[in-house]
């Protein structure tokens, strides 16, 4: 039913983000990461989403799979979703920020993107990131949306 992955990098209080060049969140900071391919299954996808958009390699991070993002729009009853992970990096060797084919990569503190008065991330990442950054449990983050508008996150518990 998931067909993406979206990763959030961790290095001391900050995280590395991208200002993506296009849809979805065009314009607006988020996490990496991308869409599974045929056959793929959520940890080798993330982990090849990260190297393609980063550079970073596996071995300089430990990789926690933190639940899944399930969103819909308009009411309609169609539900998408996507495997969330946060990748605790060992070392960080680059300079920022970086210009790439998905956008513009730069490292950015923590409480920065989740400030509730900051409009320039994606919406709703401030209610999403502290859950998987500081909580042990898997957690169904569901989304509704109207348009570009965020109506409601609900947050609760994965039976999985």
């Amino acid at each position: 039913m998931y067909k993406s992955t979206l990763a959030f990098l961790v290095i001391d209080d900050k995280v590395i983000m991208i200002n993506r060049n296009k849809k979805p969140w065009m314009g607006c900071w988020n996490g990496v990461g991308g869409k599974l391919e045929k056959g793929e299954d959520k940890t080798v996808s993330v982990i090849r989403e990260i190297e393609e958009e980063t550079k970073i390699k596996k071995e300089d991070y430990d990789l926690e799979y933190k639940g899944i993002l399930t969103w819909s729009v308009d009411n309609n009853q169609t539900i998408y979703g996507l495997y969330i992970f946060v990748c605790k990096l060992n070392k960080l060797n680059l300079k920022f920020p970086i210009k790439t084919s998905e956008g513009i990569l730069d490292l950015k503190e923590i409480n920065w993107v989740i400030d509730h008065n900051n409009l320039g991330v994606s919406h709703n990442l401030k209610y999403i990131l502290p859950y998987a950054l500081y909580k042990k449990e898997l957690y169904r983050y569901h989304c509704l949306f109207d348009g570009n508008t965020l109506l409601s996150v609900d947050i609760t518990l994965l039976e999985e």
